[in-house]
């Protein structure tokens, strides 16, 4: 069966699907300035976002913070603000 002859046959099924996957893309697209081939990957090859998945891109992310943190610390004598 094609693409079109489902979503004739099955509207209600096909937009359910159409939303599932839209809404597994734009969780996966928050990620991208973190992991942009990661994230390419995992929408590529369909992998769902779930709570575990999510957790490797934020840590990655917190990561890439505390260095900038620590590197603008160095070039900043914070304390001289404080």
């Amino acid at each position: 069966m094609k693409i079109e002859e489902f979503k004739n046959s099955e509207p209600d099924l096909y937009s359910e699907i159409i939303a599932k996957e839209r809404d597994r893309v734009k969780a996966w697209l928050v990620f991208i300035d973190v992991d942009k081939d990661k994230v390419v990957k995992a929408i590529k090859d369909g992998t769902d976002f779930t709570p575990t998945g999510v957790m490797i891109p934020t840590l990655e992310a917190q990561k890439k913070l505390d260095a900038f943190d620590k590197e603008l610390d160095e070039i900043i004598d914070v304390k001289k603000f404080l």
